[in-house]
């Protein structure tokens, strides 16, 4: 992938960069659909529905959750992230600024947890699926994360 022009001028030439760009995936999606019928399904112990106040609290829940769910799925279909990553731990994510990886990743088939510091001490993590990008992609970025250790950088 190309990177953009003037965003990366605090890396060494000898340092390796790769860039990402991340949007919703199907895995990412299929997780969430996942999580909410699992939630979903936790209205099947409410107790029996005789009286009208338990009755309309129910339907209201569930309806507010229907919404707090659409609006969830909204957001992750425009959700879009951009980052670049060195075999130091060191990266830009774009816009929010330079980052470093404080915990080692958790690597596993279908997804890639990055734990990140930002510069301005935020923490912040990004799971990366294993169809945001392509297989050799995913496979070096695994690799990449694996290579550093954050708590015994020397």
């Amino acid at each position: 992938m190309r990177l953009p022009k003037g965003q990366f001028a605090h890396f060494s030439y000898s340092t390796q960069i790769h860039y990402y760009s991340l949007s919703a995936s199907f895995h990412q999606l299929l997780a969430c659909w996942v999580i909410f019928l699992v939630v979903l399904s936790s209205f099947i112990a409410w107790p029996e529905l005789s009286s009208p106040l338990i009755l309309i609290s129910f339907y209201i829940l569930i309806l507010l959750l229907s919404f707090c769910w659409a609006w969830l799925l909204y957001r992750l279909k425009c959700w879009h992230c951009e980052f670049i990553i060195d075999n130091k731990g060191q990266g830009k994510l774009l816009p929010d600024g330079d980052f470093v990886q404080v915990k080692p990743a958790y690597i596993c088939p279908f997804v890639c947890i990055l734990y990140l510091q930002l510069d301005n001490q935020v923490r912040r993590d990004i799971w990366v699926w294993a169809d945001m990008v392509n297989d050799t992609d995913y496979r070096t970025l695994c690799r990449v994360v694996n290579s550093y250790d954050p708590l015994n950088n020397d």
